[in-house]
């Protein structure tokens, strides 16, 4: 007899099996009765507040006779969840050392404590029994940096080893482009960053092996630097498009597209987990060709992704959530246009809900989409945009707090009026009116980038033209208030050709680092250069080089920040034997 348990409103796989024996003792009875040879003692279902829904219990039992005949028999109970969240709560705390003034420390993005001399201290607010706390410095002391260690993890019991350690206060700067992989075979390109709160971060790409294109992963820590890459999928068959996705306990998911999966290209995610890379999981088993992930981690370490893939009329958003080790879904649709859809991004919250949006045509006009997880089920898809007779649109980009606010960000232009970017912020369930953020530059503004810390502040990049060339601009916005005025931020770097695609990110005292490529005008390359926003005074700094390769040029990059204000930038660039090997610089 077999016992499972499914819950329905996920994709309806096993969750677990209850019961599974081979032979549990019932024998023939007299006159073809049935009668128990043996006592069966099943299990007691038990359930917690994170299984809330609906789930079917379902038994299976084969009979056999001793003539050979089979039979099997099925029963199933659907069982409504409704589990109440533990209300026992554990305090977060720890030591305080080399503090000469007042730190305000940050548990979960909104508990401040200001600590004004070392010791032991403890958050004023409990967290719920086994939820995450993430432990942060929200504002440093005058002169001083201070850090946090052991700031993550999961309230099973009262914490108190958290780590505050106070410094006197060095100014920070980029420490040196370096080589962050040496393999020789051939190309490595697309690289992507994500860090933790502590600051160890993750960076993965695609690099080639002579034959094929390989999925390569390489972690940094912020006291032993990069570590040795290693290939985490070596399949016979191209594999591009990384993305990854880390959350606050230093858990990883990467995801990427991969080739050969039954004659077209499908999605394959793994999981870094105890300090070990696990084998690559198929991520959808439709059979369109899949492209364009994008990957996000809720506070529980579970992951969610969406992509694009056809489904032999159209591209579609499709989405798909990993947790408890298993991707859930082969990839459910979530868009609501007609036409084909592109530019798919998430932003996954710490409670597992999430928003998505993208680009698709709709009556034959390309607008802006979104749609919300509500933690069981997508809701319909609906218009971000409004306006009806776009002409051009450029892709969406998604930041959050941690209460849920959202600010997307697009760049969208008609077939009499240049590309604008504008802004849309949603709080307490609604959308408010999009503003224009654009307007520094002449014309065509574009490739629009958002990122906010967990207080709500923002910051928003884009390129706009100016009469030398395109040139990379922000602007910054505190929770609810106005947005600041928009500052060009590659003076006075000279007269360019063209921009990269801009980066940003920000760390939760709503500092910010931005990363752009720059090609002088007549020059033969493109290098990479970085500004830095300080909260402390204001401003953003003097673009900085952070390249120092003098051939070839910067193609990809991206960049992230931790807690502590520190920040990693990773960029594929060429060399001067026209190979693309990937390069880091840190900001501490």
């Amino acid at each position: 007899m077999t016992m499972v348990r499914r819950q329905l409103d996920r994709h309806p796989q096993v969750v677990e099996t209850l019961y599974d024996q081979a032979n549990i003792g019932l024998t023939q009875g007299a006159h073809g009765g049935r009668g128990a040879g043996g006592t069966t003692v099943l299990p007691v279902l038990s359930l917690s507040h994170l299984d809330q829904g609906r789930h079917v219990v379902a038994t299976y039992v084969a009979c056999q006779r001793g003539d050979g005949f089979q039979a099997r028999y099925y029963d199933a109970t659907v069982i409504n969840v409704a589990v109440p969240v533990p209300t026992t709560t554990q305090t977060i705390g720890g030591n305080v050392s080399g503090l000469a003034g007042t730190v305000v420390l940050r548990n979960n993005g909104a508990d401040d404590l200001a600590v004004n001399t070392d010791g032991p201290f403890t958050f004023p607010t409990p967290v719920r029994t086994g939820v995450p706390y993430n432990v942060t410095v929200g504002t440093q002391p005058a002169g001083q940096t201070c850090t946090v260690q052991n700031g993550g993890g999961t309230a099973n019991a009262d914490v108190n080893n958290v780590a505050v350690n106070c410094t006197a206060g060095a100014t920070q700067a980029w420490q040196g482009a370096a080589l962050i992989e040496t393999n020789d075979l051939a190309r490595a390109f697309n690289p992507v960053v994500a860090t933790d709160s502590q600051g160890n971060a993750f960076a993965v790409w695609a690099q080639g092996n002579g034959s094929f294109d390989n999925i390569w992963a390489a972690r940094y820590t912020p006291g032993g630097g990069w570590g040795t890459p290693q290939v985490i999928d070596d399949h016979s068959g191209n594999a591009t498009e990384p993305r990854i996705a880390v959350d606050s306990a230093g858990n990883a998911v990467a995801i990427w597209v991969r080739e050969n999966i039954v004659s077209h290209r499908g999605l394959v995610a793994a999981s870094y987990t105890a300090g070990t890379w696990g084998a690559p999981q198929d991520v959808e088993g439709n059979a369109g060709h899949a492209r364009a992930p994008q990957i996000g981690m809720d506070a529980s370490g579970a992951a969610r992704a969406i992509w694009i893939q056809h489904d032999g009329n159209f591209e579609r958003v499709r989405s798909a959530r990993l947790q408890g080790g298993s991707w859930d879904s082969t990839g459910s649709s979530i868009d609501g246009g007609t036409g084909d859809a592109s530019d798919a991004q998430i932003q996954v919250f710490a409670n597992g809900s999430a928003l998505a949006v993208w680009t698709q045509i709709s009556a034959g006009v390309p607008r802006v989409w979104h749609n919300r997880f509500n933690g069981v089920g997508w809701s319909s898809a609906d218009l971000l945009d409004d306006n009806n007779t776009s002409f051009s649109l450029g892709a969406p980009a998604l930041a959050a707090d941690a209460t849920g606010n959202t600010i997307a960000v697009w760049s969208q232009g008609t077939a009499t009026t240049s590309s604008t970017v504008y802004a849309r912020r949603y709080a307490g369930g609604t959308w408010g009116a999009a503003e224009v953020l654009s307007g520094g530059g002449t014309d065509n503004s574009a490739r629009a980038r958002v990122a906010m810390n967990a207080n709500g502040t923002a910051t928003a990049v884009w390129q706009e033209s100016l009469a030398d060339g395109l040139r990379t601009w922000a602007r910054r916005r505190v929770g609810a208030g106005a947005w600041g005025a928009a500052v060009r931020l590659d003076t006075p770097l000279g007269a360019s050709d063209s921009e990269g695609e801009p980066q940003v990110a920000m760390d939760p005292a709503g500092n910010a680092t931005v990363v752009w490529s720059h090609t002088l005008s007549g020059g033969n390359h493109r290098d990479l250069y970085g500004s830095h926003h300080r909260v402390t005074t204001g401003s953003w700094s003097a673009p900085t080089l952070l390249d120092a390769v003098n051939t070839g040029g910067v193609n990809r990059c991206s960049v992230a920040m931790d807690a502590n204000g520190n920040a990693l930038v990773v960029w594929d660039q060429d060399t001067v034997n026209a190979r693309l090997d990937i390069w880091a610089n840190v900001f501490r």
